[in-house]
């Protein structure tokens, strides 16, 4: 499964396989589905990404929702790419070259931490103490839930 990843609050990355079809460009446009009303809305779409050349290709959500809620696991996703940026900057309708992708991402929440700011000047072995706790689920599974252990997953000093 595919999972988007949290750049920032409200700002998203997916990367996704794309090819140029042996075309020198080929554009491409994602929506994520972040209100999970069944649609794609206009501010639900990604930045254009420009590829050329087959391989990965990372598509940039700026301004989403800040997404907190530790029961939603999975969003809709549409990908769509084409050799003519205007027919995809839709979700739907026609294009001349190109093609459509529909699939389900997988949400994945950063561990929350904690820190402390120093007090010493520059140039001096600053200490502190820095935790993270994890939260949302650490294995996703078709089959089975899993538990999530609430202790710190990183201490660093």
């Amino acid at each position: 499964m595919i999972s988007i990843e949290r750049t920032r609050p409200g700002n998203y990355t997916l990367t996704v396989q794309a090819h140029t079809g042996g075309s020198p460009e080929a554009y491409l446009y994602g929506w994520i589905d972040f209100n999970r009303n069944g649609k794609f809305d206009e501010n639900e779409r990604s930045e254009k990404t420009t590829i050329t050349s087959d391989g990965n290709a990372v598509l940039t959500f700026n301004n989403g929702p800040i997404l907190n809620d530790l029961e939603l696991h999975k969003l809709g996703v549409r990908v769509r790419i084409s050799t003519h940026a205007p027919d995809i900057e839709s979700p739907t309708g026609m294009s001349m070259s190109g093609e459509v992708e529909d699939f389900e991402t997988q949400v994945i929440f950063p561990p929350k931490g904690s820190k402390k700011e120093t007090e010493g000047v520059q140039g001096v072995t600053q200490k502190g103490t820095v935790e993270f706790t994890a939260q949302g689920k650490q294995r996703y599974s078709k089959k089975q839930k899993m538990l999530l252990s609430m202790k710190p997953l990183l201490h660093i000093s």
